[in-house]
């Protein structure tokens, strides 16, 4: 009676293993109908990004309510509209900031003017020419020449 138990409980075991494995065949080959892979190759053309800036001397001399006046050139030969900004950074305390005549920046020793132009791949002009003029506080008694940064920071307006 044991040895009846015994077998009754292998094949049991063995019957379960079995149908396990044919169920999970028929799920893999069924599921396996409805997955594939797919390879392709294409070509796209990126368009060209041809932007320079002539940067005057970055040495300013700073007097103390004097103004000096610096003529930046930005150029954009690229094939997608371009907006820039202007970065001037290591100025004295209380120094501003004029682009083209415009409003003076507040005093800082970073000073970013955004969005100061824009250049359009359709433009049949692609330089456009700034004025920066640097202006002090009559309080400011820091070195009257100091090595200022100008960094022109392009981006890439959105195709429309």
């Amino acid at each position: 009676m044991k040895k009846k138990r015994k077998l009754k409980k292998k094949f049991i075991v063995f019957f379960l293993l079995y149908f396990v494995l044919i169920s999970s065949i028929f799920i893999i080959r069924t599921f396996s109908k409805y997955s594939g892979s797919i390879n392709k190759t294409g070509n796209t053309s990126v368009a060209e990004w041809d932007v320079s800036a002539n940067i005057p001397d970055a040495t300013i001399t700073v007097a103390p309510v004097d103004e000096e006046t610096y003529n930046l050139t930005v150029t954009s030969n690229s094939e997608v509209s371009v907006s820039y900004s202007i970065k001037v950074s290591n100025l004295p305390a209380r120094t501003y900031v004029s682009v083209d005549g415009g409003k003076y920046s507040n005093g800082g020793n970073n000073i970013t003017l955004s969005n100061v132009g824009t250049i359009k791949a359709s433009d049949s002009i692609k330089t456009k020419t700034h004025t920066l003029k640097f202006k002090t506080a009559p309080e400011v008694t820091e070195s009257t020449n100091r090595n200022v940064t100008i960094d022109v920071i392009f981006k890439q307006n959105k195709p429309q």
